[in-house]
């Protein structure tokens, strides 16, 4: 259920003021967006001369061997870690897992605030603004005393008892390679739901009002047991984790471990994943995705150079008194001859980033 509130204010404009600001922030999206799509196809050139190399220069090999010292390598194995990890208040405990996932999550208030400004014509705007509230899960503590000073006394949300933790190992070895968590960041984080187990044990500050949903703890404030018509400050809590399964690793040996094949400054190649994908289709995937990227951050700069286009239209609108809303010939034939310009280049620079 959504509560939504709308208030409104209207503040006087300067015509002199717009015609500057807009010819400043068009010469500014105008500069960055051709700047954006010309380093962007430059650097995907770039990285599909190195993309093509690696292909060339990976070997697959069964074990860390110290011939392969610097060299590009692949594995594919089990991946084995040295730690049982362990959640005391709830008396969790995990072997063979990557990482253990406690997630308490509190039903609570959220605020959403949406702003839109209009523009009249006598030389003012009017500023209207949108407060919702709505319900919902969510895994950790919504401060009701930052919402709007009219409504947060009605929407007030309870304080947090226990926050939502994670366990996670601080080393792995894949077939003798060393790996440390910091390098992988989301690679290897695929969580799987963890069942309860026989022994658990319900924190005090849970223990009067709870009842067992499947693989989920649900916590009433009011002794509510129906997980589907939760009220606000119920919690309900689950379990997950990250079993040790085969992986594939792709990446350039150093020591023990494996560091990143650099294509250049923003962009590397290190493959960790629960999966057997040939070195070959790792870098075709890779490969498709900067040239995704590549696509996406050219249309970007495509509305860059339409919305630089528009303020100069806009100022031209300004200037000559020329009321969009009139729909004259002068404003129509100016934004035609903008978008026709910008399509022919969009068109040229699109086909230019796929060939490659």
């Amino acid at each position: 259920m959504r509560f939504t509130y709308r208030e409104e204010k209207t503040v006087k404009t300067s015509a002199v003021s717009s015609v500057f600001w807009g010819l400043v922030i068009s010469i500014i999206f105008y500069y960055l967006g051709t700047h954006i799509i010309q380093k962007s196809i430059t650097d995907l050139k770039t990285n599909n001369k190195f993309i093509q190399q690696g292909k060339k220069d990976v070997i697959e090999v069964p074990k860390l061997l110290p011939e392969n010292e610097g060299k590009l390598i692949y594995t594919y194995g089990d991946i084995s870690v040295p730690d049982e990890l362990f959640d005391k208040d709830f008396n969790i405990k995990v072997k063979n897992s990557l990482a253990l996932r406690v997630d308490i999550q509190m039903y609570q208030w959220d605020e959403t605030i949406l702003e839109k400004t209009k523009y009249n014509e006598d030389d003012t705007k009017t500023v209207q603004k949108e407060i919702s509230y709505e319900k919902g899960w969510f895994s950790s503590h919504i401060n009701s005393a930052n919402f709007n000073s009219r409504y947060k006394s009605a929407y007030a949300n309870p304080t947090y008892k226990i926050n939502s933790r994670n366990y996670e190992q601080k080393s792995f070895i894949l077939n003798g390679f060393k790996l440390k968590r910091e390098q992988f960041g989301d690679k290897i984080y695929q969580y799987q739901t963890l069942a309860l187990p026989d022994d658990l044990v319900i924190p005090t500050v849970f223990s009067i009002n709870y009842k067992i949903h499947k693989d989920t703890i649900f916590v009433s404030r009011r002794g509510n047991s129906n997980l589907d018509n939760p009220e606000i400050g119920d919690y309900k809590i689950n379990f997950e984790h990250i079993p040790a399964e085969k992986y594939s690793l792709l990446g350039v040996q150093k020591g023990e471990g494996v560091e990143d094949y650099i294509l250049n400054e923003t962009n590397k190649v290190f493959y960790l994943k629960n999966d057997y994908t040939t070195p070959e289709e790792i870098f075709d995937n890779y490969k498709e995705s900067l040239k995704n990227g590549t696509i996406l951050l050219i249309v970007i700069g495509l509305g860059m150079l339409i919305f630089a286009g528009l303020l100069v239209c806009a100022v031209i609108a300004i200037i000559f008194n020329l009321k969009p809303e009139q729909n004259t010939a002068q404003c129509r034939m100016l934004t035609g001859a903008m978008l026709l310009i910008v399509s022919i280049y969009a068109v040229n620079v699109i086909s230019s980033a796929w060939s490659i």
